[in-house]
Formats: C-alpha cells, sequence, structure tokens
C-alpha cells in the first residue's frame, strides 16, 4: 500500500483534478484551499474503500493538492536531497493528522530510498522543489 501510495503521489502531477462528491471544501480549487487556508479533512478510509480509479482521482483532488503543497512548504532538503519537514503536526498545516501522517511516511519513504541508493553509490536526480514546482501543484 506505501508503495502504491509513493507511486500515486509521484504520478498525480499529470493527473488532472477530478470533481469529488466528499469534497469537504465544496468545490474549491487546491490554489483556493491555500489562499484561505481552508481546513483540510482527508481521511485514509477514502484510499482504502475506493477502487484503483477512485484512489487516483482522490490524489488529484484539491484537498490532496493543496496539503502537499502545504506540506511540502514546509520541507527543506540537505545536498543529498533528504527532506525534513519543519511542521510537526497536521494542526500546524490545518490539514488532518491522517494527511500530514501520510505525506511524512511518503517523505520517509522516499528519504529511505534516495539513502539507500546513496551507499550504492547512485546519486538520482530530484525535482526541483521551487515556486514552478509548486506553482503546478496548485494550477493543474
Amino acid at each position: 500500500m506505501k508503495k502504491l501510495l509513493f507511486l500515486l503521489f509521484i504520478g498525480f502531477m499529470g493527473c488532472k483534478p477530478v470533481a469529488n462528491e466528499t469534497d469537504v471544501t465544496n468545490g474549491m480549487t487546491a490554489k483556493k484551499i491555500v489562499e484561505t487556508n481552508a481546513y483540510i479533512d482527508f481521511s485514509l478510509n477514502k484510499l482504502k474503500d475506493g477502487n484503483r480509479s477512485a484512489q487516483v482521482s482522490l490524489l488529484s483532488s484539491p484537498e490532496f493538492r493543496a496539503g502537499t503543497y502545504r506540506f511540502y512548504k514546509n520541507v527543506s532538503y540537505d545536498s543529498n536531497n533528504i527532506g525534513t519537514c519543519k511542521a510537526k503536526s497536521g494542526k500546524e498545516l490545518n490539514m488532518s493528522e491522517e494527511l500530514f501522517d501520510l505525506l511524512l511516511q511518503d517523505m520517509e519513504n522516499l528519504n529511505r530510498m534516495i539513502k539507500a541508493d546513496l551507499e550504492k553509490g547512485i546519486k538520482g536526480i530530484m525535482p526541483v522543489k521551487d515556486e514552478k514546482y509548486f506553482n503546478k501543484i496548485l494550477n493543474e
């Protein structure tokens, strides 16, 4: 499940947002959710209960995109691309603890993969997390 979530997260950048009848932000765009600092209520049960198509749709939803934006805006990277989140809870980012934990686990899994590659002498190239990257998350 963790690998699936990681792969879905990596792939969500190419997905277009899909309307979801369970939107708790009443159809707001990811950009509007961030601008208004609306609370993001995201439950893993939504991922567990759905089929693959529903999961992909949920992971490309405005809520997930806004949560990803808020989370990764609070991550710093060292010279080996190992990420560290400055926030310690979902409350700090105005999102559910479940969403915060999901994103934190995703970052930690990626860190483990990067460290394993480094031990083998492989230094991969990670996407630059600049304003262009963050704008893409909000505006796709």
